[in-house]
């Protein structure tokens, strides 16, 4: 894989999650929605939630209430900062997440295509409760961005 491959917008098409080696759902439901975007100058941000979250009714996330906060912070995964490509690892150095203990981290991921689709897979993690997780990602280009593989 070369790190060319990689640059641009990137949508999340699913996201899967295997818990001690068994299917186990997809955190965000069946339609997961994201954006991956990778830079030539080694920046990236990504951005996923949940497909139909409830709306706050407010203008602003300040603005709504304490259980729409969390409401909306539970649907949401978002983090910006760098990256590279090492071997077959992606690697995200991350400077500004909505999770502040994902600041300062090294989120690395496999990296595969799997024909037009980039797959992102991410370490196994073991939980509180002893049970080994890895989350899938696979994300396309979007329609009428640049071509892709």
């Amino acid at each position: 894989m070369d790190a060319t491959e990689l640059l641009g917008t990137w949508e999340l098409s699913a996201w899967t999650c295997t818990r001690d080696g068994e299917a186990h759902g997809s955190p965000f439901g069946g339609e997961p929605s994201g954006v991956l975007i990778y830079s030539a100058d080694g920046h990236m941000a990504a951005v996923l939630g949940r497909r139909g979250e409830a709306a706050t009714g407010t203008a602003t996330l300040a603005a709504a209430s304490a259980e729409a906060r969390a409401r909306a912070a539970s649907s949401t995964v978002a983090y910006a900062g760098s990256w590279a490509l090492e071997g077959d690892r992606v690697v995200h150095r991350v400077r500004v997440a909505l999770h502040p203990d994902q600041v300062g981290a090294e989120l690395v991921r496999e990296a595969r295509f799997d024909g037009a689709e980039l797959v992102l897979e991410t370490a196994p993690e073991r939980t509180r409760r002893g049970h080994v997780l890895v989350n899938t990602l696979r994300w396309r280009r979007p329609a009428g961005g640049p071509p892709g593989r």
